[in-house]
């Protein structure tokens, strides 16, 4: 690869980081050291949130990757030329053609070629992208590449597969929380003599063996009942033993088996379980108020004096920072609300709108205030305070937001004070059972 085109690849992957660190309060990168290697590689990764999660994934590894990429997005000249250009190999997909039968055998070749020359490859092996926390099915274009690879070089090429778990605390939201958790590479030439008995049945073993180590590495609910159910059981673990994201990631997993052998030994106490905890969900949300406010209440701990002195004192800095970044902030959400896209594509889109909108406005505001005062040095300190100002805007935002929430949750133990008792003993009764149904379970819990 000429020294432009890899100067470009670093250069983007830098921007990219740089984004992705001002959109994420936190990225928890897990098996960190797997990522660092020489031999050519297919990293693959589960897919819920479109481009955020091969680019997430990507550029978390040492070496220069390609991507097998959508064919739509070549169609155009120049679409074309840049993908071409640009680390990309088009590959057609069924959904996009009607189900209709399509031809890869030239991407195919173009990916075996890479491979062959010491390159990697990233492929999304579930095909699209699905806002869920469980691996779907798992296309076996992955595992023929892979094959077909090792094959054309004796199976002595060294290829693997590095298999990576992408999370989210809440995917589409500013500033927050992504967990990049990598797997241990699985070799390819492990494959050779079932390649060479029953290529079709290689191609199907590998593909499952990459759905399993897949499955190991996210939380992987069963379906969209269990993923609401543990979703449920996680706001009250965070709201009694509130964990920063790559632990609460670790406690989740736990939590979910510890729930499946539940369900599976005490049918009983589960129905019981599943009952209490619908009702108070429902009860919670229908008088909109939040399980983290109703919890502390019943400690009794409050929102504390130093918080209320933040909040009136920070009311100018949020004020300057709102309204000198509103539009740059908000020209993703105008962008959003007119395309109308899927809404996995919700954090893909405030992300390559920002990378406009903010240089874009940033720029013609200080070029306004350089024409006002005509002085350097105002100009200068204005700029600077546009993204710490920003920032500082929006932590107020969350403080505010938890202020009022918990003023809401004693407005409505004044006014209904009868329904809030009844919803806290509920809880009472909910924790009860998790603890002496699940008996690694502990609010305290030391991972």
């Amino acid at each position: 690869m000429n020294t432009f085109l890899r100067l470009f690849y670093n250069s983007v992957k830098s921007l990219i980081k740089f984004v992705f660190g001002i959109f994420f309060s936190k990225i928890y990168v897990l098996n960190r050291k797997t990522l660092d290697f020489k031999n050519p590689c297919i990293p693959v990764s589960n897919h819920p949130n479109t481009l955020i999660d091969p680019f997430g994934f990507a550029c978390r590894i040492k070496s220069l990757v390609f991507f097998l990429a959508n064919a739509g997005m070549f169609e155009s000249a120049f679409g074309n030329w840049f993908f071409s250009s640009t680390f990309c190999i088009p590959i057609k997909r069924n959904v996009d053609k009607g189900d209709r039968a399509v031809n890869n055998t030239d991407s195919f070749q173009k990916a075996i070629e890479h491979l062959t020359k010491g390159g990697s490859i990233y492929i999304a092996v579930q095909g699209g992208s699905e806002i869920m926390r469980r691996i779907g099915k798992v296309k076996t274009g992955a595992a023929r590449i892979a094959l077909n690879t090792e094959a054309a070089n004796d199976f002595k090429l060294g290829l693997t597969i590095l298999p990576g778990g992408i999370a989210y605390s809440d995917q589409h939201t500013f500033r927050s929380e992504m967990l990049v958790n990598a797997g241990n590479h699985i070799s390819v030439a492990d494959y050779k003599d079932l390649f060479r008995k029953d290529p079709r049945e290689a191609v199907d073993q590998l593909t499952e063996d990459i759905k399993s180590a897949l499955e190991d590495l996210i939380i992987n609910t069963e379906d969209q009942v269990e993923e609401e159910l543990l979703f449920k059981v996680e706001v009250l673990q965070q709201s009694e033993n509130e964990l920063p994201f790559d632990k609460k990631f670790q406690r989740s997993k736990t939590t979910l088996a510890q729930l499946r052998s539940w369900e599976q030994k005490e049918k009983k106490s589960w129905n019981t379980f599943q009952t209490k905890l619908t009702e108070y969900f429902n009860s919670i949300q229908s008088l909109k108020i939040k399980d983290k406010p109703i919890y502390n209440l019943g400690k009794g701990i409050q929102f504390g004096l130093f918080k209320k002195i933040l909040l009136l004192i920070g009311f100018p800095i949020f004020l300057y920072g709102y309204v000198n970044n509103f539009l740059a902030s908000h020209f993703s959400l105008l962008v959003l609300k007119k395309i109308k896209l899927y809404p996995g594509y919700t954090a893909t889109i405030k992300v390559l709108a920002s990378l406009i909108s903010f240089p874009l406005f940033y720029s013609l505001q200080v070029w306004l205030v350089h024409d006002f005062f005509s002085n350097n040095i105002i100009s200068l300190l204005y700029f600077i305070s546009l993204p710490v100002s920003g920032l500082i805007a929006w932590y107020y935002k969350e403080l505010f937001v938890s202020w009022k929430e918990l003023k809401n949750v004693k407005k409505i133990y004044k006014t209904q004070s009868g329904l809030f008792i009844k919803n806290q003993k509920l809880r009472n009764e909910i924790m009860l059972l998790m603890k002496e149904n699940m008996p690694l379970y502990s609010t305290k819990n030391k991972t």
